[in-house]
């Protein structure tokens, strides 16, 4: 009787010994497979999700419909076979073949930056 009148006003003798504390960080990598510090580097997903932008913009500067909808398709995971059938274009390779041309042409690869050296000095 004494129990249950504790559990009704939130706290038991019971649950304080029969339980173990949990923190909140191992609560929650259990329940979503992640920790609260999230290993994920937001500068790259930030410059990635400005690429996608930047790349959706310029096909629809260029009026590049195709391009449009072949980049959506690729980020949803279509693979090309699946992307000419979707676009009626009987060679799924020669389709490959010009948007990975349109995309060197307009978006041309970043120059890489040599790393630092913080030991070593500036020319």
């Amino acid at each position: 009787m004494w129990e249950s009148r504790d559990m009704a006003a939130g706290q038991s003798q019971w649950l304080l010994r029969h339980t173990v504390p949990l923190a909140l960080g191992s609560l929650e990598r259990d329940l979503y497979g992640n920790g609260l510090t999230d290993p994920t580097h937001y500068d790259a997903v930030y410059e990635r999700e400005l690429l996608v932008q930047r790349v959706d913009r310029r096909a629809e500067r260029d009026h590049r419909e195709e391009y449009r909808r072949i980049f959506t398709m690729l980020r949803q995971g279509y693979g090309w076979d699946e992307i000419a059938a979707e676009l009626h274009d009987p060679k799924p390779e020669a389709l490959k073949k010009r948007f990975w041309r349109w995309i060197r042409q307009n978006f041309p690869k970043k120059p890489r930056r040599k790393p630092f050296h913080p030991g070593r000095h500036m020319p």
